[in-house]
């Protein structure tokens, strides 16, 4: 039997699309297979133009089967809905690489929406298409189902908000990374090709022209305004997809809400920390602000410091302070944790922390590492570089003008409450040489110093900005690290059924008594216990030592030493939820230990 020519479109789509298969997993297996990266569309897309043309091709022993000549019309229909998926894919993406320096409209959430959007159109119509090839075989004639109107409807409404998405994205093309603007030029380019396609699945569902119908139509029109469209968009996303830079794990991670960071200035005392601070503040400033104004309201900037939290600097002299008292100077600690409470505060997904002081002390950069991890924000340690000699000219300058100021304060009057803000006051010689001798220089080498930046008092205006550049690049670009909270510090799920505390001790109560109860005086039984509290399912079981019988005294010191280890959280880092099953399989172990022990 003579090919047709719809038998001979089918071999070229089988040709065409199996190549364009094994691209589109390559691309998968680069980019990732998520619904975010578009590309398993591509791969659905392929399949269907496989499976469909393979159907095609079965009628040919069979030209009166018509179940295949309608499975093959329905994945030509259906087959729209992976290609605007993959458009939707891309824009996402590029508007996702603008909101990485300002705010975009084009949100994640609103191109998820879109994508429903065809998911729905999709399921329609498949479901109108297997109404259709129903009739067929009832009636003998092809009738359009409702459905499958309502889907290419929403196929089309999905088409204008993706053309009206990509007009967005393209007007905040200079916001986006390197790279990345060949994604809107290839969305662009696409958009009339998927038009007249979609304007020959409109005419063939909504129209009265037999020469569009999905069955019977006319094939030229189906080559040139289906087929030949679909093959130039395939080739078009794939052409681009093999250029793209592939994101990281944890590029595809950040969200809009992605320059949260602390930053611990640490250095000698007078050293120019509260300069290099208040640079540091107007450089993120202006940064986070050059975007836009939305951009300065969603993120906020924070500088925190011993002046503005009215600390004054006598709290750290110790020269009033006997010797063996001076690690507990309370006036230090106290300070110390007003500092860590307006710290702890500020911290947040949306905030960025300057933390102004002298942050000398390892431990205590320790504890603000471990408290922004806790809450997923990354920190770095900005070291200001100053020789000591420097520092002590600063500090003796200051010394001299506030004595200067005491002399001549009865003929020139205090200072107004504007100027006492603005001038960094001096430290007592003793403090300040006490201070200089207690400094902990700050370790790359170790986590909670690192990333490590450095000025030094000589660093100019040049200079200064390379460091505030790299320092932002740690902050929202291609250096940031995703940080994770240790499973220490993560709250442990607490059981529906009552407080944790509750069903810690209910479950440990109740297998003790069990032990009680089953025991004999000869010892060296073994008592089974439910692994849940019913009575049904795996068991587990005690070993109690042999000779001897367990006594309530022995059997409650046990139990009071097991709820207290669980109770303090330690060694719970590798139990995750402490349900009643857990809660029994734990106090069991530790119960035959103790006795294997005593053994």
């Amino acid at each position: 039997m003579a090919l047709t020519e719809q038998d001979n479109i089918s071999i070229a789509e089988i040709v065409i699309y199996i190549p364009a298969l094994f691209i589109a997993i390559w691309l998968s297996i680069r980019h990732g297979f998520g619904r975010n990266s578009g590309w398993l569309y591509l791969i659905i897309f392929s399949l269907a133009r496989i499976i469909g043309a393979a159907m095609q091709l079965a009628t040919i022993p069979d030209p009166t089967n018509l179940s295949l000549r309608v499975g093959a019309a329905t994945l030509q229909n259906i087959g729209l809905s992976p290609l605007i998926m993959v458009q939707l894919a891309l824009i996402g993406r590029a508007a996702g690489s603008i909101r990485k320096s300002t705010t975009c409209f084009v949100t994640e959430k609103r191109v998820r929406l879109i994508q429903l959007l065809v998911l729905v159109g999709l399921i329609l119509g498949a479901v109108g298409g297997s109404q259709s090839g129903q009739s067929l075989a009832d009636t003998g004639k092809y009738t359009v189902s409702s459905l499958s109107q309502a889907g290419t409807g929403l196929m089309i409404a999905a088409y204008v908000l993706l053309a009206f998405s990509t007009v967005l994205v393209a007007m905040q093309m200079s916001h986006m990374e390197p790279g990345e603007k060949r994604l809107v030029l290839a969305v662009g380019v696409s958009l009339p090709f998927i038009l007249v396609r979609l304007a020959y699945s409109a005419e063939s569902l909504y129209g009265h022209n037999p020469a569009f119908n999905q069955v019977t139509g006319n094939i030229n029109i189906q080559l040139g305004m289906s087929v030949i469209m679909e093959m130039i968009v395939v080739t078009i996303v794939e052409s681009i997809g093999m250029t793209l830079n592939k994101i990281t794990k944890i590029a595809a991670q950040q969200t809009e809400a992605d320059y949260e960071m602390l930053i611990i200035v640490t250095g000698l005392p007078t050293s120019g920390k509260t300069t290099r601070a208040k640079q540091l503040y107007n450089y993120l400033s202006d940064r986070i602000g050059d975007s836009s104004a939305p951009a300065t309201a969603k993120y906020r900037l924070h500088l925190i410091s011993d002046q503005k939290l009215s600390i004054s600097r006598s709290v750290y002299d110790l020269s009033a302070t006997p010797a063996h008292t001076r690690s507990a100077n309370a006036s230090e600690k106290d300070a110390r944790a007003t500092i860590y409470g307006a710290t702890k505060r500020a911290l947040s997904d949306r905030d960025i922390v300057i933390l102004d002081g002298l942050n000398y002390i390892k431990g205590w950069r320790y504890q603000l590492f471990c408290e922004s991890k806790a809450v997923r924000t990354p920190s770095c340690v900005l070291q200001i570089g100053c020789t000591r000699e420097k520092a002590k000219e600063v500090n003796d300058e200051r010394l001299r003008r506030r004595n200067e100021d005491v002399d001549v304060a009865k003929d020139t009057g205090e200072k107004s409450n504007e100027e006492q803000e603005d001038e960094e006051g001096p430290y007592e010689q003793e403090n300040w040489e006490n201070l200089v001798f207690r400094y902990e220089e700050p370790n790359p080498m170790t986590r909670w110093d690192s990333p490590l930046f450095t000025l030094i008092w000589e660093d100019g205006e040049e200079q200064t900005k390379q460091v505030f550049d790299s320092l932002w690049d740690a902050i929202a670009g291609e250096a940031r690290k995703l940080v994770r909270p240790n499973q220490a510090t993560v709250q442990r799920t607490r059981e529906t059924g009552g407080d944790y505390l509750y069903v810690l001790d209910r479950e440990t109560q109740e297998i003790v008594k069990r032990i009680l109860d089953q025991q004999s005086d000869d010892g060296g039984d073994e008592i089974k216990v439910p692994r849940s509290s019913g009575n049904n399912g795996e068991e587990l079981v005690v070993e109690l030592p042999a000779g001897k019988k367990v006594g309530l005294p022995q059997l409650q010191r046990l139990r009071r030493a097991y709820m207290g280890l669980h109770r303090g959280g330690i060694g719970l880092e590798g139990v995750g939820n402490l349900g009643p099953e857990r809660i029994r399989e734990t106090f069991v172990r530790y119960l035959n230990d103790a006795f294997e022990k005593d053994g």
